[in-house]
Formats: structure tokens, C-alpha cells, sequence
């Protein structure tokens, strides 16, 4: 059974459960300031790499715009294309505008080979960025998902 993307280093910030293996292979893996810095994922395989993120990326903002998106309190958006996803999701209870250029950012951070993957910005670390393989799911809020 796949498990829900999530926040592989906050999980009580999204109210989802972290597989235990998952868990222990990310913790041997990486610290908790690469999550700023480069897409933490909780699997190293299975991800289509910098290609497939270029790609869905530009697909996110062909059905999302270019703009900052304002997302409200618990909300995500998605784009998933070529069996891909790209999300955004605000994780406070708040309504929260994207960083000026971070989705730009986190496109061009290179999540290797991972799948299930999250990144964020200290500056704004509620609103939160996913990439895999699949249909993008969380426990954390409303997903309104378009495709691409």
C-alpha cells in the first residue's frame, strides 16, 4: 500500500503518519536543515529526477499561472502530469502567499532519483513544496488537483 506524501521531517505540522522504514532511512539520510536547502525524499528511487520536475513544474504553471499563488488555512494545489505531481500546499492555519520566486527554486533543485519528496524556504516554512511519482495525496487539508 502507498503511503500519503507528507512532511517527512514535520508530520505532526500535516497530521500524517510516517512509515517507520521510511522514517528510519530518511533520518540516516539527511538532517533537518537540508529540508531548506534540497528535496528531502522519503524514497531515493522511483522519482523521474531534474527532467520530470522541469516538466511537471512547467505544467503546475500552465494550469496554475506564473503568479504567487495565496493559498488559504489546511489548503493544497497540484498539478499532476505525464504521472508526475508538483504541489503546493499551505500547512498553517492562516492563509499564506507563496514566497516571490521559491516555486522557481524548487524546481531547480535537483531531487536525484527520490520520490515522494518535500522542500520549503525558512523565510515561509508553512507553505511547503511536493514532488513524485503518482497522484499527489495528503491528510493535511483540501487538495484541488488539476492536470496537466
Amino acid at each position: 500500500m502507498k503511503f500519503q506524501v507528507l512532511a517527512l521531517l514535520a508530520p505532526a505540522v500535516l497530521g500524517a503518519a510516517v512509515p517507520s522504514d521510511a522514517s528510519a532511512n530518511l533520518e540516516s539520510r539527511q538532517t533537518f536543515g537540508d529540508f531548506y536547502n534540497t528535496w528531502v525524499c522519503a524514497s531515493s528511487t522511483g522519482g523521474g529526477g531534474s527532467a520530470a520536475l522541469k516538466k511537471v513544474h512547467q505544467g503546475f504553471n500552465k494550469v496554475w499561472g506564473t503568479s504567487r499563488l495565496t493559498l488559504k488555512a489546511n489548503q493544497c494545489v497540484a498539478a499532476e502530469c505525464g504521472g508526475y505531481y508538483f504541489s503546493v500546499c499551505n500547512h498553517s492555519d492562516s492563509s499564506k502567499t507563496e514566497t516571490s520566486n521559491m516555486r522557481n527554486v524548487a524546481a531547480a533543485r535537483d531531487p536525484k532519483s527520490g520520490d515522494l519528496c518535500i522542500t520549503t524556504n525558512q523565510a515561509n516554512m508553512n507553505v511547503m513544496y511536493y514532488y513524485g511519482k503518482g497522484k499527489f495525496e495528503t491528510a493535511a487539508g483540501s487538495i484541488t488537483r488539476k492536470t496537466c
